[in-house]
């Protein structure tokens, strides 16, 4: 049996490969810590931030002072790759990172991050040579980029335990397919895994626990 729109076969968009290409370069919270000794100070915050907020380098090179508020960051979309407005409370090594650059803030900048009261473009070379430093290149000798600190800090949030819909509300990420694809399950889980499954001690969420407690006290 045909299936028609009108009378004619419809017309379906070509994939797009890219969206089934898993993203790689995988950075440990301890890895970014190493790489930010081989960075200069007004780098090294920098990084710190995108690990743990997840954003792109264009959003926090861009960032001003006068987006960040009392309770939080508040970028337009026009900062925005997805063009849509998005947020990020200030809390946890967030609000660490604001508060020392609060400290560093230069009279006429008014950007949270820059390098000596100018705002920071770009710091592809300084990156790629902090990560040839400290080993952090691929089997091709390539260096990590900037852009693996997105995809790691979204790793890092998902092994933690974390919901995937707040994790995609912090890096902006729209669409499901697109955040399966930065976070990249690593060898080493995969083996915590396996040894876990191979006990029998596959561990549940932390509220799924916490129901189970509840009932026994009960």
């Amino acid at each position: 049996m045909e299936f028609t729109v009108n009378g004619k076969p419809p017309k379906f968009p070509a994939p797009n490969e890219d969206a089934f290409v898993v993203r790689q370069g995988f950075l440990s919270e301890d890895d970014v810590k190493r790489l930010m000794r081989y960075l200069t100070a007004d780098l090294a915050i920098m990084v710190w931030f995108l690990f743990h907020s997840t954003w792109r380098a264009e959003e926090a090179m861009g960032l001003r002072w006068s987006m960040v508020h009392d309770d939080g960051i508040r970028l337009p979309a026009t900062n925005n790759k997805n063009k849509a407005p998005k947020g990020l409370p200030l809390a946890g090594h967030i609000a660490d990172v604001i508060a020392t650059q609060r400290e560093r803030q230069v009279e006429g900048c008014d950007y949270v991050f820059h390098r000596a009261g100018k705002q920071i473009r770009c710091f592809d070379k300084a990156f790629d040579n902090a990560c040839k430093t400290c080993g952090f290149v691929d089997e091709n000798g390539k260096p990590r980029t900037p852009h693996d600190l997105r995809r790691s800090g979204i790793t890092h949030l998902a092994n933690l335990g974390f919901d995937r819909k707040t994790i995609m509300a912090c890096s902006g990420h729209k669409g499901e397919g697109t955040f399966v694809r930065y976070h990249i399950v690593g060898m080493n889980r995969q083996a915590e895994m396996l040894d876990a499954a191979k006990r029998g001690q596959v561990k549940a969420p932390a509220k799924v626990l916490q129901m189970a407690d509840k009932r026994r006290r009960a």
